[in-house]
């Protein structure tokens, strides 16, 4: 379960910010809620299964999505990928002097096959400044610590060997893992498994199609999702195939005509029931995916993943939620991750989005819910609901909107610079 994740100098955001999935000592109105969103993890502490993160557009809501992408893109493949002198993708806070040339930082705190774990580094485009790793049974111990070139193990990670492999622009955690060493796996498997869906989506997702055509175990589950949100899909039928060279241009590179070649493409079909003139169903018709609604077409997109994150109690986040999909779809699918019925095994959905109805005390705590805005000097700040005075029946959407939370944009309008004076 992810627990903590933290980033500073990235983006837009300068000083250190902190999303917490560890649920608060305060209790909802609703002792229901705060047992089907609550997991335990140890002691009297709790992990949540979901938070929703809300900030006017421009706040800083898709680069925490970015960072944390960062981060797991980062530890999977900096010791697979590039060069020695490749400059490492990250981009620190700019509006801000002294920090131009700082180094970025982000950990995360998480729990694994019962062991907590923190792991963080800290990396500019040129190198790993930092980096480390303790583990948590009784109370927290170090497996290895790194200070630019020098790093230092212990029992549980001996680094001698793997050390020396390490070069400058790459993870230790991840050389260790691609020289398999079982603990380094093992944590580089849990970043693997992080799911990420950002505000673009295809008109087909290849994990969604695949599990379809393949009828894997997770095919009727994502069949009926789809038909439990209400969008009139009867069934879907999913073929895949390569493209020949035949299908191909004629002039089109040969070495893109090879990759195009090699590329798995899938052909999605949605049924629908044709109506008489009394509304009875008479027969059944199929239509392409690409005909369907902007919704449906985000809806496939995001059913076999979220299918497959409930079944693995998994972790998945989600930018731009809101985008395409009406508000009660979206709270149906957070309500998923909020049931210890259709959520048994504690997996968690992180989401961004505009939509303020999901900040609703009933349906979520005030520790679940997080807004970000950009403070005096530009940088984006994170707080949640629960570091704000508020009663656990509070009418939170209309207190947000009234602007009492912040977070929110700061309208300007002025009609005569947009028409004109006299207009």
């Amino acid at each position: 379960m992810l627990l903590q994740f933290s980033v500073s100098n990235f983006r837009s955001f300068g000083d250190e910010v902190v999303l917490s999935l560890m649920a608060t000592a305060q209790r909802s109105r609703d002792r229901t809620l705060d047992d089907n969103v609550r997991r335990p993890i140890g002691g009297d502490r709790y992990a949540l299964t979901s938070a929703a993160v809300l900030g006017a557009n421009a706040s800083g809501k898709s680069n925490l999505f970015r960072a944390l992408h960062f981060m797991a893109q980062f530890v999977r493949d900096s010791a697979r990928s590039g060069q020695a002198d490749d400059p490492i993708p990250v981009t620190p806070f700019r509006l801000h002097a002294d920090l131009r040339d700082e180094p970025s930082t982000f950990e995360v705190v998480f729990l694994h096959e019962g062991v907590r774990y923190r792991y963080g580094f800290e990396a500019d485009r040129q190198r790993v400044h930092a980096e480390w790793l303790f583990q948590t049974r009784r109370r927290e111990a170090t497996v290895f610590e790194r200070d630019g070139d020098e790093i230092t193990g212990t029992r549980a990670m001996e680094v001698d060997a793997l050390g020396k492999r390490t070069r400058a622009n790459a993870l230790f955690l991840s050389v260790a893992s691609q020289l398999n060493h079982p603990l380094a796996t093992e944590l580089v498997g849990w970043f693997n498994r992080l799911g990420f869906i950002g505000g673009l989506h295809e008109a087909v997702s290849p994990f969604t199609a695949r599990q379809l055509a393949e009828e894997t175990d997770l095919a009727p589950a994502i069949r009926t999702l789809m038909a439990d949100l209400d969008v009139n899909v009867g069934d879907l039928k999913v073929t895949r195939r390569k493209p020949s060279r035949d299908d191909l241009p004629g002039d089109m590179p040969a070495e893109l005509a090879e990759l195009l070649t090699r590329t798995e493409r899938f052909h999605v079909a949605v049924q629908h029931q044709v109506f008489d003139e009394a509304g009875v169903p008479v027969a059944e018709t199929w239509f392409e995916l690409d005909d369907e609604s902007e919704g449906t077409r985000k809806l496939f997109a995001l059913a076999g993943p979220l299918v497959d994150t409930l079944r693995r109690g998994g972790v998945i986040i989600i930018d731009e939620f809101d985008a395409r999909l009406h508000t009660l779809l979206g709270q149906g699918i957070v309500g998923l991750f909020n049931d210890r019925e259709s959520n048994p095994h504690g997996a968690q959905i992180v989401v961004m989005t505009h939509d303020t109805q999901v900040i609703d005390v009933t349906r979520l705590r005030r520790d679940q819910i997080w807004f970000v805005e950009k403070d005096a000097r530009a940088q984006s700040t994170l707080f949640s609901l629960a570091e704000i005075k508020v009663r656990n029946d509070a009418a939170a959407q209309r207190a947000y909107l009234d602007g009492r939370y912040g977070a929110t944009p700061h309208l300007r309008l002025d009609p005569e610079a947009l028409l004109g004076a006299g207009a």
